[in-house]
């Protein structure tokens, strides 16, 4: 179907975060759980948001659709409002 109406990958991919976002889909049905855990690793130690620059310190093994997925499910499990506290205790 996505070859048929020429949707590029990173569409597909924003569709997928869109999903996990909504809890309909988990980030574990997408990307691996190596990625997951590095993503998260990543996530904790920076508590930045930013895709663009996740991409741009984790490379080219991680696509923006990798990591908009991991945030998704990230912040609807409200992550980062979470590391804040922590950070506050």
């Amino acid at each position: 179907i996505a070859g048929e109406r020429q949707l590029q990958l990173s569409t597909i991919q924003g569709h997928f975060a869109r999903f996990v976002g909504q809890g309909m889909y988990k980030a574990s049905d997408f990307l691996p759980k190596w990625k997951i855990e590095e993503l998260k690793d990543y996530f904790e130690s920076t508590g930045d948001r930013s895709a663009a620059t996740a991409k741009e310190i984790l490379g080219d093994s991680y696509s923006y659709g990798d990591i908009r997925i991991m945030l998704a499910e990230l912040e609807k499990e409200h992550f980062f409002e979470n590391l804040m506290q922590d950070d506050e205790d």
